[in-house]
């Protein structure tokens, strides 16, 4: 490479030049389909400026090795066949390296006196080269390439002034592009987010509508109709003028029915005790109880902390009556094992019963099931998890997970 000081009429002309490949960046970064087409319009105007036969971007990987792209100016499967990717690394002291990582600008012409560079021309199979960094401020993209100049004389150093201005300029716009298609894909993202949100919100919505609706029915086909019945039945002896025993041992038992009715509907409401140390799991324990008026025995393991928050416990309840409720009303099982332990930084509760079971991807369409809607929902919304398994004949599984941070 040549140490002369450049001329006016050099600099005048790098400038022309140098303004020419600024205008096709810009041009080219807007009319380019994707990243590889733009490298190829832009090694083209490159190509026309040096006077190269060939341009190519060699792109530096994660892997730490510099690779030829295939889209080129000048170059055809042939030439590329015949480029090997090299380790290029920022401790290297070879001439790959020293260009990417250290900013070497190298130039070399097979004409030159002495040849200090023939090997690398050799390898390549080129006459003449131009090699400088491919960069987007400090990250390292690779290196530009020129091959093969048309004029007599090889290139020159307006050539490289050129193709480094073209380097510097492109990887502007790959990180641009990058940038471009990272927004795009987060902004995808945040919609299918939203979108989810959004039909977990309805979701609840409409958990939350049956339940009330659930809850006013079974006010209504429970304790209401057994009051009705009290009523009628003491306006009955009220008018026959008679309260014997028998008449009036029925009334109280169903104003005990009543009670009991009201109190369960209340409990699975909020439980009393929820909110006292120890609260959860006793009213886990007192929710289990209630089983044995179905005749469903209970086995119950409960290793859990004590400093939950109200919050936290809640969720955990209504999770476990929900599921301790759908065995109760639709199982038809005998026995039910519930558990409820600390695992990978949450509560994990399983709740398994041996009754009828049933198909599981027609939960939906099963009458009474919106339970198990409530528990994925809730599971959900508290950051967890759910899962259930279950056989017609086999009994159920049901599983959820609470993270303890909720």
């Amino acid at each position: 490479m040549d140490h002369l000081r450049p001329s006016a009429d050099d600099v005048e002309r790098a400038h022309d030049l140098e303004v020419e490949v600024l205008l096709a960046v810009s041009s080219h970064a807007v009319a380019g389909q994707s990243l590889m087409d733009f490298y190829g319009r832009l090694a083209q105007t490159m190509g026309e400026l040096v006077s190269a036969e060939k341009v190519l971007f060699w792109r530096l990987g994660d892997d730490s090795m510099l690779a030829p792209l295939a889209s080129g100016y000048g170059v055809d499967k042939a030439f590329l066949s015949s480029l090997r990717a090299t380790r290029c690394e920022p401790g290297g002291d070879d001439l790959a390296s020293q260009v990417v990582h250290h900013d070497l600008i190298f130039r070399a012409n097979n004409k030159d006196r002495p040849t200090e560079f023939a090997y690398v021309l050799e390898t390549l199979g080129v006459k003449s080269a131009i090699s400088v960094p491919w960069r987007a401020g400090d990250i390292r993209l690779g290196l530009v390439a020129a091959y093969d100049s048309t004029r007599p004389g090889g290139f020159s150093r307006q050539d490289t002034w050129v193709l480094q201005k073209a380097g510097l300029a492109a990887g502007l716009v790959t990180q641009l592009w990058h940038t471009q298609e990272q927004l795009r894909k987060t902004v995808e993202r945040l919609t299918k987010v939203d979108g989810a949100r959004q039909m977990l919100l309805k979701n609840m919505t409409t958990v939350a509508e049956k339940e009330r609706k659930r809850f006013v029915t079974e006010l209504h086909d429970d304790a209401l109709q057994k009051l009705t019945a009290a009523e009628l039945q003491l306006g009955r002896m009220i008018q026959e003028g008679k309260a014997d025993p028998i008449s009036l041992e029925s009334l109280r038992t169903l104003l005990d029915e009543t009670e009991s009715s009201l109190r369960r509907l209340v409990f699975e409401v909020r439980p009393p005790a929820l909110e006292s140390p120890g609260g959860l799991a006793q009213s886990i324990q007192d929710r289990l109880v209630m089983l044995g008026a179905s005749g469903i025995s209970h086995e119950v393991v409960l290793e859990i902390p004590e400093d939950l928050s109200l919050d936290l416990k809640m969720t955990i309840f209504r999770q476990l009556t929900e599921a301790v409720s759908n065995v109760e009303r639709h199982s038809e099982a005998k026995r039910v094992k519930v558990s409820l332990t600390v695992e990978d930084g949450g509560i994990l509760g399983v709740i398994e019963d041996n009754g009828q079971g049933f198909v599981v991807s027609e939960r939906s369409n099963i009458p009474g099931h919106l339970g198990l809607l409530a528990l994925r929902e809730r599971a959900l919304m508290a950051g967890g998890r759910y899962r259930i398994e279950s056989q017609p004949g086999s009994g159920t599984r049901v599983e959820f997970w609470i993270p303890l941070d909720t």
